[in-house]
This record gives C-alpha cells, structure tokens and sequence, in this order.
C-alpha cells in the first residue's frame, strides 16, 4: 500500500504517512511531500475520515533559543501550508513543506536531526498523531574570495 511506510494505530483510528523518511534541501520545498491517510478500523475493514484539518509541525535536535542573537543559536522552523484537509479518501495532501534556518551558523548545523509530526484536528480523530524522520541537508553558505590583481609588466602584457 502507498501509505503503509509508517503508522500509529489508535483502537479504531489509523493515521498513516507516506513516504515514511523525508528529506530535503533547507531552504527548498521537499521533492516528495507527505501525504497523511486517516481511517477508522474495524478488524480488517477501513473507512476513510473526509473533512478532518491534520496539522505538521517540526522537532529538531537543536533545543530552542532563549535569545535568538545569541552566536550558539542554532533554530529551524517548518514553512510552507502546515494544515491540510483530509479529502473524500481520507487522505490530507501537504503541497508546499520545507524547513527554514532561521538563525544560527550554518557550521553548526553538523548533526542535524528532525522529525515531522503529524496531528488531527478536531472530533474523533484529534488523539490520532504520527511522526516521520526528516533528513535535511543544509549547504554551506557560498564563500566569496577577493578578486586576485593581475600582474602586469611594462609592454601593457601580463607578467
């Protein structure tokens, strides 16, 4: 099945994401975004749940900062559209997801580990929750050497 990657079964709800490891570029949108299926079970019978919000949210190994301008604060957050509606079979599709360093160096980014956690909102269905392992690659912010001065000699030609 496309969504059995990953799941947390509660009595009868089922809450399933797909893909179950994520990855990305900081900065960008992932190239394969999750997709959360929420059903109810009876035995081996499933029924989707239409019309319930499911909400991601992000956790990193990077405790939160007291003072963000703080040179040891290192904090990500997850952007994009974090809420989505679970549609006529029961799946809610997030188009748009990415994280964001939104403070500290990019040295210090080494040993990054994330999660992303998925919540339904509302109803029967608001105990059922799920998380994904994340794998963010964060590039090193580009280096800009001065220009190097040419070496001229007395005839207007390079040395």
């Amino acid at each position: 099945s496309l969504y059995a990657s990953a799941s947390a079964d509660f009595g009868t709800l089922s809450m399933t994401v797909s893909p179950a490891d994520l990855s990305g570029v900081e900065g960008h949108a992932f190239a394969a975004q999750p997709a959360v299926l929420l059903q109810t079970c009876a035995g081996a019978l499933c029924s989707p749940l239409a019309g319930v919000a499911v909400e991601a949210s992000l956790t990193t190994n990077f405790p939160p900062c007291a003072d963000a301008s703080e040179p040891s604060c290192t904090e990500f957050e997850l952007r994009g559209l974090t809420r989505a509606e679970t549609d006529d079979s029961g799946v809610a599709t997030f188009t748009d997801l990415a994280i964001a360093q939104v403070s500290g160096s990019r040295a210090e980014t080494f040993g990054l580990r994330s999660a992303l956690h998925f919540s339904a909102l509302g109803g029967r269905a608001a105990a059922s929750t799920a998380s994904v392992a994340l794998q963010v690659q964060v590039p090193s912010a580009p280096v800009f050497l001065p220009p190097t001065p040419a070496l001229c000699s007395d005839d207007g030609g390079e040395a």
